[in-house]
């Protein structure tokens, strides 16, 4: 059984890849994935499962302040949370994971997460793909 965690700021995500991811933490900006919270109380502080990858094998994930990446067997992204920096790689604030159809032509091998952005790698090229916050050279492709 294969456990893996990744920390940001105030959200753990972890997975045993046994199509079973846990959050806890911070989810004011909807970065754990667990969807709207019906108490209104945005500190989660038990391991609690993320509905929304049930039946998916997700091999990692990494995760900010603000906002959470994962990825699965397949290659696919899915993304949570703050998107004021564009770092989901698709428009709009989301409480609940939804994939980045941008990229999902191109099998993703892995995924990272910085204050305000998010880079996947290629799994055919190598190639590194940035979305959010670039201006101090975060996406590779120099500051602004």
């Amino acid at each position: 059984k294969s456990v893996m965690a990744a920390t940001g700021g105030a959200a753990l995500v972890g997975s045993d890849v046994a199509t079973t991811v846990l959050a806890m933490g911070n989810h004011t900006d909807g970065q754990l994935g667990l969807g709207a919270s019906e108490d209104g109380d945005d500190m989660v502080f038990q391991p609690t499962p993320i509905a929304s990858f049930e039946g998916l094998e997700i091999v990692s994930a990494a995760a900010s302040l603000k906002h959470s990446v994962w990825l699965t067997r397949d290659g696919v992204v899915y993304t949570a949370g703050d998107n004021d920096e564009g770092q989901l790689g698709r428009t709009g604030k989301r409480t609940k994971p939804l994939k980045v159809e941008a990229v999902e032509h191109l099998p993703i091998e892995d995924i990272a997460a910085g204050d305000g952005f998010t880079v996947m790698a290629a799994q055919l090229d190598g190639r590194l793909l940035g979305v959010g916050r670039g201006d101090r050279g975060q996406l590779g492709m120099g500051g602004a």
